[in-house]
């Protein structure tokens, strides 16, 4: 599915126009064009977020690693409370 405007969108309008929760899209030519990952896509994620996760237990930190997103947790906010 293409969405297609009278003008070339520029990448804060296309952030403006981002169709939320409807799927993926990307800004081609100044257009607003619907995507689906590939397999490979899929698999160079899925590692992304493997490794982030692994290093971010590695390294003690309070995130919380996915697949859309990292969360900084509270619980070094609350050790710090706790130390003070």
């Amino acid at each position: 599915m293409t969405t297609t405007t009278a003008k070339k969108l520029t990448f804060e309008e296309f952030l403006e126009q981002y169709p939320d929760g409807l799927g993926i899209y990307e800004l081609v030519n100044g257009e607003i064009v619907q995507v689906e990952p590939t397999r490979a896509h899929k698999n160079v994620a899925r590692y992304l977020v493997k490794s982030f996760d692994r290093e971010i237990e590695r390294l003690g930190l309070d995130y919380i690693a996915d697949k859309d997103i990292i969360v900084r947790t509270v619980t070094t906010f609350l050790k710090l409370l706790a130390i003070a």
